[in-house]
């Protein structure tokens, strides 16, 4: 293995290896090298989404303001998910109409450049269903759902059919992984013949589903026959060992694995349509100080996976203040007040480091070492970004850098730690 091999013995990556300088002037700046990516060019490419393509998005809420498409946009973000309920939808039986809030939305995602993801979801008041199960009630959401997508076409491309069904989100009891699919069995054909180009995303559950037989359930249902890829909520934070970002990408892997089973051993699009962590003060919540880690860590990982074609951080402001009980409203790139958390600073960097490149990245592991690898410069070096999780919550900050050259090391040994730090490698010949 490439990670072992050039450095077999050792917590750090030494031989062949040297920090940029411009990196190390990062460092001094950021104070502890609390720098958590290099961003390697400063540039934004235009937003055109292929089919290969890796998307970064944020997951956000119909009660956000119309800046939150202002605040994605400077964010570097690609796509905006958001919901469009059906009990907004069609407030008499039979008669469909946009919400205001989400035309002007929709406007402002097109004027800046960003796709939407739009969530067919929830119950009908004056049909006085929650989660639909019989038939007649199915096809009553079909309907909704299809005029939706009709009404849409040309300017939305991508539709999740509901959201967490497994839990109580938008009312009702939680719902099992067959009702799911007998949903979905009769929603995606009706959708799929209306609008062939556009990509339907099913599934949706919550972290803990993931956790148990749910998804297990979904694929034996077939479920996965009825979308275009699945998606999933990989949440980890509330547990009380495994909740780092790696636990988070071995939930994601676990998924991908039942997935190859029933696709002839091949990878199955998987679209990580919600994933955060709290920033709330007690044992179950993440330092903000640590929250743009845990953001680089699980983004690099995530889109190290082919199989991966996109991540919707969620979310982007925070909805309540550092006193709200509601660990919920303590997601968010930004707090109550708008200010950016370290997160934010963070994922506008990885949306830099991305667009900087047409290829994925590629992940290495060496025993609790993570790495992934950057696409190779013209110039045949290669990059790589690196670090060491102490699975605390709270990251360590100390940090001993160290600058090799091809004429020796002129520091002490830099020890990987919780931050992300990015190394170079020297081509042969340096």
């Amino acid at each position: 293995m490439l990670f072992q091999e050039l450095n077999p013995d050792k917590s750090v990556f030494k031989a062949f290896y040297r920090k940029v300088d411009i990196y190390m002037k990062n460092m001094i700046t950021f104070k502890m090298a609390r720098l958590y990516l290099c961003v390697l060019l400063g540039i934004q490419s235009a937003i055109v989404l292929a089919a290969d393509d890796f998307i970064l998005g944020v997951s956000t809420s119909i009660n956000d303001p119309a800046s939150v498409v202002i605040a994605a946009k400077g964010l570097g973000s690609q796509s905006i998910r958001v919901d469009a309920p059906w009990n907004q939808m069609e407030e008499k039986i039979g008669q469909y109409k946009l919400p205001q809030w989400l035309v002007v939305q929709l406007d402002a995602m097109q004027k800046n450049g960003i796709e939407p993801l739009l969530i067919l979801d929830y119950g009908n008041k004056v049909r006085g269903i929650d989660k639909p199960k019989t038939e007649a009630e199915i096809n009553a959401f079909a309907d909704y759902a299809e005029w939706l997508v009709k009404t849409l076409h040309g300017k939305v491309r991508m539709f999740e059919i509901w959201n967490e069904w497994n839990n109580t989100s938008g009312g009702g009891s939680p719902g099992s992984a067959e009702d799911y699919v007998k949903l979905a069995k009769i929603v995606y054909p009706r959708l799929k013949a209306a609008a062939p180009d556009v990509l339907f995303l099913g599934g949706s559950p919550s972290g803990g589903a993931l956790r148990g037989d749910w998804m297990e359930r979904f694929i034996a249902a077939g479920g996965y026959k009825y979308c275009d890829a699945v998606s999933i909520h990989p949440y980890t934070w509330w547990e009380k060992k495994m909740f780092s970002p790696e636990d988070a990408i071995d939930v994601v892997d676990n998924v991908e694995t039942m997935l190859r089973k029933v696709n002839k051993g091949k990878d199955f699009p998987l679209y990580i349509t919600e994933v955060g962590w709290p920033t709330h003060i007690d044992e179950k919540g993440t330092p903000i100080s640590t929250s743009g880690a845990y953001l680089a860590r699980f983004m690099l990982l995530a889109n190290a996976r082919p199989y991966v074609k996109g991540v919707w951080w969620f979310t982007v402001f925070q909805s309540g203040d550092d006193n709200d009980p509601d660990k919920e409203h303590h997601f968010g790139l930004f707090d109550k007040y708008k200010a950016p958390k370290s997160s934010a600073k963070v994922y506008k960097q990885v949306s830099q480091l991305f667009a900087s490149t047409n290829d994925r990245l590629k992940a290495l592991r060496n025993d609790q070492e993570y790495a992934v690898m950057l696409p190779a410069a013209a110039d045949s070096t290669m990059s790589y970004i690196a670090w060491k999780p102490s699975k605390k919550r709270e990251a360590r900050s100390s940090f001993k850098y160290e600058v090799i050259t091809s004429k020796g090391a002129d520091n002490s040994t830099a020890d990987l730690n919780d931050y992300p730090v990015f190394v170079e490698k020297f081509s042969a010949g340096k």
